[in-house]
């Protein structure tokens, strides 16, 4: 089929026998094979359906919702699998592991990619700005000097009276 799960038609029945046929990892049988066994056999699409469905709620309950997933989706483009997988690949991500050890992992596994490109990051940045320093004004930081987006995101949360009110409170340290 080659469609990305975005692009696919959730009312065309060879589509969706093609995503069960994906989800519960057949192997001993042709894509071809499996929908003419679904069309001649007694177990209907909405049984299998249903199973996938439980299985996917039971997984979901160990996923992290991605911060990010608004804005990767507002750009319009069609993320793909086989996308995300090679360049766990090109990254050294162990080919075999990846594909054996299934979809749920690839969450975790990007996330690590991302926190180690980011540490590389921080330490390119630190290097160059140890080496510029001499030149530098005064009160430079590495972060002033080469702010990155990860960075920006951050907001520091200011601390009002309010919030110094309801810790003493809860922690008994009010005036008596």
């Amino acid at each position: 089929m080659n469609k990305a799960f975005n692009d696919m038609d959730y009312h065309d029945v060879r589509e969706i026998a093609a995503l069960v046929y994906i989800l519960k990892d057949i192997r001993n049988v042709s894509l071809d094979g499996f929908i003419s066994t679904l069309e001649n056999s007694k177990v209907s699409l909405n049984d299998t359906i249903r199973e996938i469905n439980s299985e996917m709620r039971y997984i979901s309950q160990y996923n992290r919702v991605l911060e990010d997933a608004s804005e990767s989706s507002s750009t319009g483009e069609t993320l793909r699998i086989s996308k995300i997988v090679g360049e766990l690949v090109i990254s050294g991500a162990d080919a075999n592991y990846i594909t054996e050890s299934g979809l749920e992992l690839l969450p975790w596994l990007c996330d690590s990619l991302a926190t180690f490109r980011q540490r590389r990051m921080e330490d390119k940045r630190m290097w160059s700005y140890i080496g510029l320093s001499p030149y530098m004004k005064e009160g430079m930081t590495a972060e002033k000097f080469l702010p990155f987006d990860w960075e920006k995101k951050k907001k520091k949360e200011e601390v009002t009276d309010k919030d110094i009110a309801i810790a003493k409170a809860l922690f008994g340290k009010s005036k008596k």
